[in-house]
């Protein structure tokens, strides 16, 4: 992270990060998380990172008022992910987070917020 946050992007094989700044993070639960930093994931190679794959159908799939909805190797297109991370929280550190993407030609955007188990 301290590297991402110097160099402002990386980019990696199946997909680049873009240092976006830092900003407060408030969810649903009403937790608040300061001074988080915001990513921007974008030219995700959906058909070779099973990470973002996962990351998108798990978000839509959580959202849809549908539990039918499944999915197949490459009919993501344009996958971005947006998260406030803060270090401490568990898994990515994600404390809020928005998936955008195409699935079979539309646009699909789904939000979910960290809320720790009590």
């Amino acid at each position: 992270m301290v590297s991402l946050r110097d160099e402002g992007e990386y980019h990696g094989q199946r997909f680049k990060v873009k240092h976006l700044g830092f900003g407060d993070a408030r969810n649903m639960d009403g937790n608040s998380y300061m001074n988080c930093d915001y990513l921007l994931f974008y030219d995700i190679e959906t058909d070779q990172s099973n990470f973002f794959n996962f990351i998108f159908k798990k978000v839509i799939t959580e959202s849809s008022s549908s539990a039918a909805v499944s999915f197949s190797s490459g009919e993501i297109e344009d996958l971005e992910v947006r998260a406030y991370v803060k270090y401490g929280v568990p898994v990515l550190g994600a404390v809020k987070l928005d998936v955008s993407g195409r699935y079979r030609g539309r646009f699909v955007k789904a939000g979910a917020d960290y809320i720790p188990n009590r």
